[in-house]
């Protein structure tokens, strides 16, 4: 067997060297948290530097902003027209909720306002049972579908969700049934 055979002279310098290192692994370790101590309380005294009133107002100010970008949501509208056995359907659909439209006759025409909104695309004929001429414009902000109504035609509204369904009713299909 091998003895290993240290001198007295070289066990103490291992020692030493041991003894060395964990004292500067020691100090390093209180410098790092004196350092993280310090930057705690500069960020801190940072922060109190504000008062409470410049802190209010941003908060107040950031929320006006956040309402003020949610009222100003431009909702995607798209416009579709088929015929129906009763007579015809227009179906606007948008990418949001379709709750706040508004809807009123002026003489001989029938509008549709959806307010805060954009037209992407119509499909279908500008005339269908019903109706005889269908306008799309954009008025603002807002988009307003027009028709203008056929004698003796009416009409009812369907709104569901992001769906609104207009349906035009002919006398032309109690007619042909008699």
């Amino acid at each position: 067997m091998w003895h290993k055979i240290v001198s007295p002279n070289l066990n103490f310098l291992n020692s030493t060297a041991r003894g060395l290192f964990v004292s500067l692994l020691q100090q390093c370790k209180h410098r790092y948290l004196y350092s993280a101590v310090c930057a705690l309380v500069l960020l801190t005294g940072a922060s109190a530097a504000f008062d409470n009133q410049s802190l209010s107002q941003t908060l107040i100010a950031s929320n006006a902003f956040a309402v003020a970008s949610q009222a100003k949501a431009k909702r995607i509208v798209t416009l579709r027209h088929n015929d129906t056995m009763e007579g015809s359907r227009c179906t606007v659909t948008s990418d949001l909720q379709l709750d706040d439209y508004s809807s009123y006759v002026e003489g001989e025409r029938f509008f549709v306002r959806v307010p805060q909104s954009t037209l992407a695309k119509a499909h279908g004929a500008v005339a269908g049972r019903g109706f005889t001429n269908m306008r799309v414009e954009q008025s603002g902000d807002d988009v307003v579908i027009s028709f203008l109504l056929q004698l003796g035609a009416t009409f009812h509204l369907n709104q569901s969700f992001n769906r609104l369904e207009i349906n035009f009713l002919t006398n032309e299909h109690a007619s042909k049934s008699k």
